[in-house]
């Protein structure tokens, strides 16, 4: 794909996830199967539940072609403003007779850093015909199981212009002309990570094609896949809750924040999720006459992420003794291409890093179980004409049903130290550091969360429903024009997409009643005992035309015109009716 014009494409952990088309993101553009519209889910709390299908979790061996459109037609389904892209997957009649293909691979890593360089990639197809190519029978597998590495340098959440009560930095070098206000920006943190993870993913696809006579084609198929990935991760973290000195570049951008009596962050993750997607489909296409042509397509999609109810993300955190009685100067510079952080503990006996100087600070478990299902039926048909300039009219009916139902479990303790906690248990050591962070640590998610059960400093667990029921039908018609003028072939296709959607959203939730403070900066919620629902319903309705021309003037030589109108939809966790509170400094 990003070997198109207007196409590039992100990648996680080095393997291409979501696209962008002419600058428009993953959520704006439309990712279907065989014309499908596929459902998608994540574990992650960060992630949210996206429309689009993701890539990673297909392999290419399963598919024939990709079919990209970048500006919308009445026959492709909306949901893409970048593009639509369509994924083909094969079909025993794209290979009459007996097919069969096997790959073996090993991919070697070189990033890991714990666990295996050299993991296994299995695929195979065979696809045969029978009855004089009237039947046909194509079952494909691919098996891919990977270790990798992810070292990382930067800043995390994103750059604000500061909170309350900061002081006021140095804004001399700013270009007024650009930036009249000296609005200045400022991160949160700078980081140094090192994580290993593994992936494994399976893809399988069992398709029946039937041809009873000449002008009828039945295809069923079942495509599955299971996606699970894992991982652990320690981090060295400055967190710049308050600026309370800096100077701003030429943009307002804080380029060396200082922060006096601060302390240094020692971060341990724990990562494990996994999703099952299937797919039910089956598709009619019958030639009626020579003219006329109607295609019945359906099918009935399931993608379910972290079966179980189970956190997905566990966060824990180690720190110095805070305030002025243990006090460490933290500050970064951001003037050059990679940051660094500087520290100064001279006035903490022992140092920053020695183990009487790490305390206890916190943990977070969270994450999603989501079901996410689609049921979808198009009828949709064309006439040909036999006119040497009118080609034929396409005209059809959609309905598509999303089902979501959400689950976001969250438990966390932001009051571990001040000697709360007993950190004698944990195996914890240091390694060699760089960028200002002498060392990085080294020490389990899991083990900890084992000492806060062990010392009875869980909180309760607050388990928050979400759905979203979304109804769609949608009418379309269009008609093709190909003919010729002064031997130059103009082609034009013109038409109308109505679409008329309902929806009902749903939440139930512990509503917050309170906050505690367990620093200056940190508030922990109160949760009420008992649950509430909310439930909202709404309702729009779109017009989406479309004019596509071209006129091939010389030979190689072709000009276009397009025009279209479509929509992209809002993201499906973007709808749910829930009340939020958020800590903010």
């Amino acid at each position: 794909l990003q070997r198109i014009t207007g196409v590039s494409i992100d990648r996680v952990n080095n393997e291409g996830n979501q696209v962008t088309v002419r600058g428009f993101g993953p959520s704006f553009n439309l990712v279907t199967l065989d014309g499908r519209q596929m459902p998608n889910s994540s574990a992650l709390a960060s992630a949210g539940i996206s429309r689009s299908f993701n890539f990673r979790e297909i392999a290419s061996e399963s598919v024939r072609a990709v079919e990209v459109y970048k500006t919308g037609r009445a026959d492709i389904p909306s949901g893409g403003i970048g593009a639509t892209i369509n994924i083909v997957s094969a079909k025993p009649f794209d290979f009459p007779g007996f097919v069969a293909a096997a790959n073996v691979a090993a991919v070697y890593d070189s990033s890991v850093i714990n666990g295996d360089e050299l993991k296994p990639e299995f695929s195979g197809m065979i696809s045969n015909t029978f009855a004089d190519d009237a039947f046909g029978v194509l079952l494909s597998y691919s098996y891919s199981d990977r270790d990798f590495g992810v070292e990382r340098i930067g800043t995390q959440n994103y750059w604000n212009p500061g909170y309350p009560g900061q002081a006021n930095p140095d804004t001399s070098a700013i270009d007024t002309s650009k930036n009249p206000d000296l609005t200045t920006w400022r991160t949160v943190t700078v980081d140094r990570d090192n994580a290993d993870y593994n992936r494994k993913r399976q893809n399988a696809q069992l398709v029946l094609q039937w041809a009873p006579t000449d002008s009828l084609e039945i295809t069923a198929n079942y495509f599955g896949g299971r996606f699970e990935e894992g991982g652990s991760m320690n981090r060295m973290s400055f967190w710049f809750d308050n600026v309370e000195s800096g100077k701003a570049d030429v943009n307002g951008t804080i380029i060396d924040p200082f922060r006096s009596n601060d302390e240094l962050n020692f971060w341990g993750w724990e990562y494990q999720f996994d999703t099952e997607n299937d797919s039910y489909g089956l598709n009619i296409d019958w030639q009626i006459t020579d003219a006329l042509s109607l295609v019945f397509d359906g099918h009935s999609s399931t993608s379910h992420a972290n079966k179980g109810n189970l956190p997905a993300e566990i966060v824990t955190n180690l720190k110095n003794p805070f305030g002025a009685a243990a006090p460490v100067d933290i500050w970064a510079d951001f003037s050059g291409k990679i940051p660094t952080a500087y520290y100064d503990d001279s006035r903490l006996p022992g140092g920053a890093y020695a183990k009487e100087n790490i305390e206890g600070d916190l943990y977070q478990e969270r994450g999603n179980e989501i079901k996410n299902q689609i049921q979808q039926m198009v009828l949709r048909g064309r006439w040909e004409s036999e006119s040497d300039w009118f080609a034929g009219v396409n005209f059809g009916v959609e309905n598509t049903n999303y089902q979501v139902d959400a689950n976001n479990i969250y438990s966390a303790n932001f009051a571990l130290g001040n000697g709360v906690m007993d950190l004698s248990g944990l195996d914890f050591e240091l390694i060699p550091g760089d960028i200002g962070f002498e060392y990085l640590p080294v020490f389990s998610a899991y083990q900890f969360m084992d000492l806060v059960d062990a010392q009875g400093l869980r909180n309760p667990t607050n388990v928050g429903t979400d759905g979203v029921e979304e109804d769609t039908w949608a009418y379309y018609l269009s008609a093709d024009v190909d003919t010729y003028f002064s031997d130059m072939r103009f082609r034009m296709n013109v038409g109308v997409r109505y679409e008329d959607t309902d929806v009902t959203s749903y939440s139930v939730t512990n509503p917050v009643i309170g906050f505690n403070w367990i620093t200056p900066l940190e508030m922990s919620k109160i949760y009420f005992d008992s649950t509430v629902a909310e439930e909202l319903e709404g309702q729009y309705d779109h017009w989406l035309p479309n004019l596509d021309m071209s006129l091939e003037f010389r030979e190689n030589w072709v000009g276009r015109f397009s025009y279209s109108q479509t929509v992209a939809r809002s993201s499906i966790s973007a709808m749910f009716p829930r009340t939020s509170l958020n800590n903010h400094y």
